[in-house]
């Protein structure tokens, strides 16, 4: 895809706190909220649903937790 490598330093302003905030809270949670959402309406249907995630996955849970509906527990 590349023929070089993209070379980025700690100094470069992409790697500001500032920038990576904006990244992640920018990162298309429309969708990934959704596809969790219709995951927590189809388990509620056996009972309390919970939503466990580490490193990406605590931030899904995390997000998850205070965006969607349904959310019993989160483990993150």
């Amino acid at each position: 895809m590349y023929k070089e490598p993209i070379k980025i330093s700690a100094n470069d302003p992409i790697c500001s706190a500032t920038a990576l905030e904006g990244t992640i809270i920018g990162i298309l949670f429309d969708k990934t909220g959704a596809d969790i959402q219709a995951a927590i309406d189809y388990a509620a249907q056996a009972g309390k649903v919970g939503v466990v995630g580490y490193c990406w996955g605590g931030l899904l849970t995390w997000r998850s937790a205070c965006l969607l509906n349904g959310v019993s527990a989160a483990v993150h």
